[in-house]
């Protein structure tokens, strides 16, 4: 009883915490759909007499949220596909497909940038970030040759900066792991508890049968194998709850319990395709 209490209570907190990280995760991939559909019909409207900026402006937005997806599907050492075995690793990939670990960033950006952009973002250390530094300098630029108004121009900078912190939020979701600590601690008390739960039913059942044997001759030995199944269906709930929480506790590493960012970006690419026709 000790330890199951232990057990429910560590395993509870760590379900409400990876559920957490991952309502979190889609909360800020819900802002930057949000966001992106804003600054695309902006950017549309607001710019004057320059189609060609328009147009550049959009796919290099559309390089950004490539850049951030790869990013934020870059494999860490603490994640699912890097710390399980090959044999389950390849059972792994069959299940799941994603395209970021299929392709290359390289060549999902060159259709996307000119030449120029291109270098340079390759060159960053945060493609995603160079990206949106370049969007600010031609809006800037824009805004000097008076294709914009400075209102207008004050207004889109606003969804870059909000692009900015949509995407530190959801780097810093992907960068800090979840505490090995509890995830340690709740593996063992677990696996204690389920190794430990035998000694404690079975000799309760078999009281049980003893009690009802004297009473209506019913054989007991019926209750001490009845405490099988019974112990079972219970180890079964609290390991099931363990890997629960264990599922959710890095939300971008592709998984099928994770937030589809692969095609929550593809559907905004096409979005923007059809805002430029």
């Amino acid at each position: 009883a000790l330890v199951g209490t232990a057990v429910a209570f560590l395993i509870s907190f760590q379900n409400n915490s990876a559920y957490g990280r991952v309502w979190e995760a889609r909360k800020i991939w819900g802002g930057i759909v949000n966001t992106t559909r804003t600054f695309s019909v902006f950017v549309r409207d607001m710019i004057e007499g320059d189609p060609g900026s328009i147009k550049v402006i959009l796919y290099r937005h559309r390089a950004w949220l490539t850049a951030l997806r790869f990013s934020m599907r870059a494999p860490k050492p603490w994640e699912i596909p890097e710390i399980v075995n090959a044999k389950h690793k390849e059972k792994f990939n069959r299940i799941r497909y994603n395209p970021e670990r299929v392709g290359k960033l390289e060549d999902s950006l060159k259709p996307l940038l000119s030449f120029e952009d291109y270098e340079l973002v390759m060159k960053s250390p945060n493609a995603a970030g160079a990206i949106l530094s370049l969007q600010s300098e031609h809006l800037t630029k824009l805004k000097f040759e008076k294709k914009i108004w400075e209102f207008s121009f004050l207004k889109i900078e606003e969804l870059v900066q909000e692009l900015y912190t949509l995407q530190g939020k959801s780097e810093r979701i992907k960068n800090f792991p979840y505490p090995r600590q509890y995830f340690t601690l709740g593996v063992h008390l677990t696996w204690t508890f389920i190794l430990l739960l035998p000694y404690a039913m079975v000799p309760e059942f078999t009281k049980v049968g003893l009690s009802l044997s004297e009473s209506s001759g019913i054989n007991s030995d019926w209750f001490t194998i009845a405490s099988i199944p019974f112990i079972a269906c219970v180890c079964w709930i609290f390991h099931t709850m363990g890997r629960m929480g264990r599922a959710g506790e890095n939300p971008f590493e592709g998984t099928i319990h994770d937030v589809p960012i692969s095609a929550m970006s593809r559907n905004l690419e096409i979005e923007i395709s059809h805002i430029l026709k």
